[in-house]
């Protein structure tokens, strides 16, 4: 016989657990012959560990920000039937650089019980690296003395953002001033 309750109630039905828990169980044998048999022990349930992780990602610059909602399920596993409803992800990154990538939180479907999972979550990065479109072009002057200062601004193919600096040292010294001549 069973007892789940310290021996008020006995029944044959052996007891079992399903959930996260604990159930001690006190058992009994008995027969005409020998002396009653009494013995304890515990069935306990301990929850399963899942690890979630944000998805990581990178690209070159170009003026729109990174994101990336994804995520894995890195560690561990749901039991059949059970699992996420959603993850909500959240990360951005824009300018040159790194960023993380984080799992805010999380729903689980309606046949799944919280207290039988563990969910734990890692980071993902967002990376933006240089863009190399980035171009600069000058434009040559070549013309008979007229005792007027002459010269021209370098463009680029990106405004946003960029400065043009002008050095006539081969590099030494720069400066934002274009460079004339007379």
């Amino acid at each position: 016989s069973y007892s789940t309750d310290g021996g008020a109630n006995w029944s044959t039905d052996f007891p079992t657990i399903k959930d996260v828990g604990t159930v001690n169980v006190t058992v009994k044998a008995e027969n005409p012959n020998y002396q009653t048999a009494q013995n304890t022990y515990t069935l306990t349930v301990s929850p399963r560990a899942i690890e979630l992780t944000a998805a990581s990602d990178s690209k070159a610059y170009n003026g729109t920000p990174l994101t990336n909602s994804g995520y894995s399920i890195t560690k561990g596993s749901f039991v059949d039937g059970e699992g996420l409803a959603s993850v909500t992800v959240e990360g951005s990154q824009t300018d040159v650089g790194s960023s993380d990538n984080t799992i805010t939180g999380h729903t689980l479907t309606p046949a799944t019980l919280a207290k039988n999972y563990t969910i734990t979550y890692v980071k993902g990065t967002l990376t933006v690296t240089k863009n190399a479109t980035l171009t600069v072009k000058g434009t040559n002057y070549n013309n008979t003395y007229d005792g007027a200062s002459h010269g021209t601004a370098a463009t680029t193919n990106v405004t946003a953002g960029t400065t043009i600096s002008y050095s006539t040292d081969g590099g030494a010294n720069w400066s934002t001033d274009f460079p004339t001549i007379k």
